[in-house]
């Protein structure tokens, strides 16, 4: 009769850990910049949303008409937060 505890098998797993001594310095500050760099990225995008859609919510009707943009789609685009894409 083949019961469940028959079918059982045994799974093993090997997980390294590194010694954090033998982490470089010359890695950690490469990792730092580019956590630095996405962030001042991440920065940039954020000012340059924030000044378009300052500068659409500030455009005249016939501007709007000129790019294709409805009067809805200006209001929901400008009331969007700095950080929502």
């Amino acid at each position: 009769m083949d019961t469940l505890a028959d079918r059982r098998k045994t799974v093993t797993f090997t997980v390294t850990i590194p010694d954090p001594r033998a982490v470089s310095v010359a890695g950690t500050l490469r990792a730092l910049g580019r956590g630095v760099l996405r962030t001042g990225a991440v920065l940039v995008e954020w000012r340059r949303r924030a000044r378009d859609r300052a500068f659409l919510a500030e455009m005249e009707p016939r501007m709007l008409r000129d790019i294709g943009v409805s009067e809805e789609n200006r209001r929901q685009e400008a009331a969007k937060p700095f950080w929502r894409a």
